[in-house]
């Protein structure tokens, strides 16, 4: 019973910051992350014989999502500063 409480503080945590951290680009790479998420879910499913649970889906998912959201912030940020030395990026 310990375990899952563990689990489900986690996962609660998880959320938030994936929500709190994107609202903007939450809805511009959403479908990048669902697409990463059904690739990973069928090869863990064949791997393994039997498909994950909700919970370690969900894992799945928010975790590709700020992965995904962390480089997509990383290329506009040297966008910016690109542009802001006036330089013309390619």
């Amino acid at each position: 019973m310990k375990q899952k409480n563990k689990e489900i503080i986690t996962l609660t945590i998880l959320t938030i910051i994936y929500l709190v951290s994107m609202p903007y680009h939450l809805f511009t790479m959403v479908s990048y992350s669902i697409g990463i998420t059904i690739i990973i879910v069928s090869s863990l499913k064949k791997i393994n014989g039997v498909r994950p649970t909700w919970n370690s889906i969900a894992r799945i998912y928010l975790t590709v999502g700020l992965t995904i959201n962390f480089f997509y912030c990383l290329y506009f940020r040297a966008l910016y500063i690109q542009l802001e030395k006036g330089q013309v990026p390619m």
